[in-house]
C-alpha cells in the first residue's frame, strides 16, 4: 500500500532525503485535508483504540487493536491482525478480513486480497478486483496503481486512463499528479499529458497552486506552469498550509509566505504545518504550539505532537497520548 511518500523515490534521492526529516513530513499515513470533519477522535486505552467526542467523552468504546481517522462516514480498524471498517456509532460495517487497508477516498478504499490489491465500496463489495502490485487512494477521481514494476492511474471503473510507465506517481492534486520518470520528477494532468517536463531531483504535491521541488539538492516551489516562483534554496521544505510554508536553512525551522518572504525566522528544531492557525513546533526535546508570529501559544512540554482538527490536537507524554484544545488544556488526559 503507498506511502505518502515513497520509498522508490526515497531510494534515489539518499544524498536530498538525508537531510529531509520524514517524520516532519508524513508522521500520519491522513492528511489534515484527507479527515472528514466526524467529531470523533482515535484513542487508545490499556493498549485498546476506540474514539472519543469533542469533549472528551467515549462514544466507541476501546476494543480495536488499532483504529484510523474516519473519512466518508468509515474508520478503519484492525482486529487480531485484520482490517475491517467501522461506523460512527461503532457498528462493524465491513468485518474485518483484510491483511492491509487504506481509506475511503471518493467512495472506494483499497485493500490487500491475496497478496494483490483491490478497491471495494462502503458495503465492503468488490468493486475494482484485486489485481495491482500496489496502489493508492483514490483522488479528484483517478488512483494510482503498480503493475508489473510500473505505475499508471485507473478510474473509478478500475479502467486504465494513464498507462503504467512511471518508476513512481503521487496523487492527483489540484489537477496535476508528480510522476517519476527515470530519475527525475514531473507532472501530468488527468489526461497523462505531460503539463511540467520532469527535471526535479524530487517533488511534492501542489497545495494553494505551489508544489516544492528540489533542484541541485535544494528546494524551491513552483506554480503550475512549472515557473520558479521561490528559488531553490532551503535544505527542506513542506507544502503550504493556511498561507505559509515549511523550510529549513541550516538545522532550523521556520516559515514563509508564499512570496518566499520569511514570516517566522527559522528557529526550531522541526516544526508542523499550520492547522487552524497553530503549528507545533520543537524546540530541544519538546514540542509545544506557535501562532503565526511564531511565539509559543501552547508551551513546549510534549514528547510529540499532532497538528490541530476540529478544534483538538492529539499530543505525547511519554509512552502516552492524549487530546488538547487550543488553549493547552487537556480534553482527555494522556492514556497508553
Amino acid at each position: 500500500m503507498k506511502r505518502t511518500i515513497h520509498l522508490c523515490a526515497a531510494s534515489i534521492l539518499l544524498s536530498v532525503l538525508a537531510v529531509f526529516c520524514l517524520a516532519t513530513v508524513a508522521r500520519s499515513q491522513l492528511d489534515i485535508e484527507d479527515r472528514e470533519k466526524a467529531g470523533l477522535f482515535a484513542m487508545v486505552q490499556n493498549g485498546k483504540w476506540g474514539f472519543i467526542d469533542r469533549t472528551g467523552k467515549t462514544v466507541i468504546a476501546p476494543g480495536y487493536d488499532a483504529a484510523h481517522p474516519f473519512t466518508e462516514g468509515l474508520a478503519r480498524v484492525q482486529l487480531e491482525g485484520k482490517w475491517g471498517y467501522t461506523d460512527k456509532k461503532g457498528t462493524m460495517v465491513i468485518k474485518p478480513q483484510f491483511a492491509a487497508a487504506d481509506r475511503f477516498s471518493d467512495g472506494l478504499a483499497e485493500v490487500s486480497i491475496g497478496g494483490k490489491f483491490a478497491y471495494i465500496d462502503r458495503m465492503g463489495k468488490v468493486i475494482i478486483d484485486a489485481r495491482f502490485d500496489d496502489s493508492a487512494v483514490f483522488s479528484e477521481g483517478l488512483a494510482g496503481v503498480k503493475i508489473r514494476g510500473k505505475w499508471g492511474f485507473i478510474d473509478k471503473t478500475g479502467k486504465t486512463v494513464i498507462e503504467a510507465q512511471y518508476n513512481d506517481v503521487q496523487r492527483f492534486s489540484e489537477g496535476l499528479a508528480g510522476v517519476l520518470v527515470g530519475k527525475k520528477f514531473g507532472y501530468i494532468d488527468r489526461t497523462g499529458r505531460m503539463v511540467i517536463e520532469p527535471k526535479y531531483d524530487f517533488a511534492l504535491p501542489f497545495t494553494e497552486g505551489l508544489a516544492p521541488v528540489v533542484i541541485d539538492k535544494k528546494f524551491g516551489f513552483i506554480d503550475k506552469t512549472g515557473s520558479i516562483v521561490i528559488k531553490p534554496q532551503f535544505r527542506n521544505a513542506n507544502r503550504f498550509s493556511e498561507g505559509l510554508a515549511r523550510v529549513q536553512i541550516g538545522r532550523k525551522w521556520g516559515f514563509i509566505d508564499k512570496t518566499g518572504a520569511t514570516v517566522i525566522t527559522p528557529r526550531f528544531d522541526k516544526v508542523n504545518r499550520f492547522t487552524e492557525g497553530l503549528a507545533g513546533a520543537q524546540t530541544g526535546k519538546k514540542w509545544g504550539y506557535i501562532d503565526r508570529s511564531g511565539s509559543y501559544v501552547i508551551d513546549a512540554r510534549y514528547d510529540f505532537c499532532d497538528p490541530f482538527f476540529e478544534g483538538l490536537a492529539r499530543v505525547q507524554a511519554g509512552n502516552k497520548w492524549g487530546y488538547i484544545d487550543g488553549t493547552g488544556k487537556y480534553i482527555l488526559e494522556p492514556t497508553e
